[in-house]
């Protein structure tokens, strides 16, 4: 059964696929038409001698486009090309609205029967986030009657969670804080080896590029009729890597702290620890 990091890493992939495609098709002279070498490629390619030929040149990747490929030269000029930076932005934030609640579903029903009653955590922010969560008459006999009752309710929270959005910086300290871990952007920071805001700023910068992308055509929400916004591809690369580092040091987190949830409940389980504690 794959877990909530394997989950996340499948849809990543996408986000880098779509960088290294980048990469590959952008050259500085852009696409060519007419190159000293064009000749020995249709002989090569057997190629009409009025066929148009598209030759993409760069240090990682040399390749031709024919003309029955049906693209334009146009569409592998940089500022086109751009277009898939912009999804590999969207392609990353996906990854984080799956891993998110995958987490919470998965390990939520442990949580509970672990910590009970007192495994909501009091901080303001969760609170909030929390503040409309009811169940129906039809979920309380769920809940009660179930074999598995902590499932239950960590399902119906998680649903409830999922459309507040837990794929931004106060959705990742909501769930982060469920697990028990005070300050999760501060002991996120610390996993990283970084100082500052940096890591949340950073996955915060993500967010509202995607969110821009998706509602605004990639125009800022601050003048949403202005001009696209420039994007490159080292600022997306950076943003994208620092997005995986922070779900990366979120796992270790919630993983080591599982592991100091089970062991009191183990003890509690076992009448010889019981009777040596005794």
């Amino acid at each position: 059964m794959p877990t909530p990091l394997t989950d996340f890493e499948h849809h990543f992939r996408s986000a880098e696929t779509l960088l290294k495609v980048y990469r590959l098709l952008d050259s500085q002279d852009g696409p060519q038409t007419q190159h000293e070498i064009m000749q020995n490629v249709r002989d090569l390619l057997m190629a009409r001698q009025d066929e148009e030929l598209i030759l993409l040149v760069n240090e990682l990747f040399f390749g031709v486009v024919r003309e029955s490929a049906d693209m334009r030269p146009a569409a592998f000029r940089t500022d086109s090309l751009r277009m898939l930076l912009r999804q590999a932005v969207v392609a990353a934030w996906t990854a984080l609205a799956v891993y998110f609640p995958a987490l919470l579903r998965t390990h939520l029903a442990q949580v509970i029967q672990v910590r009970e009653r007192n495994f909501v955590p009091t901080d303001r922010t969760v609170k909030d986030f929390l503040k409309d969560f009811q169940l129906s008459l039809e979920e309380i006999l769920r809940v009660i009657t179930d074999i598995d009752p902590q499932r239950v309710l960590g399902d119906l929270l998680v649903e409830y969670l999922r459309h507040k959005t837990l794929s931004n910086s106060q959705g990742v300290d909501v769930a982060l804080r469920f697990f028990g871990l005070d300050d999760p952007w501060q002991r996120i920071t610390e996993r990283l080896g970084e100082r500052g805001t940096r890591p949340r700023q950073h996955f915060e910068a993500l967010v509202e590029r995607r969110n821009d992308i998706i509602h605004r055509g990639d125009r800022s929400k601050r003048d949403p009729t202005g001009d696209i916004q420039e994007i490159q591809f080292s600022w997306t690369d950076a943003h994208i890597r620092s997005v995986r580092s922070v779900v990366l040091a979120c796992d270790e987190l919630v993983t080591e702290q599982l592991r100091q949830f089970v062991v009191p409940a183990q003890d509690v389980a076992n009448p010889d620890i019981e009777a040596n504690n005794g």
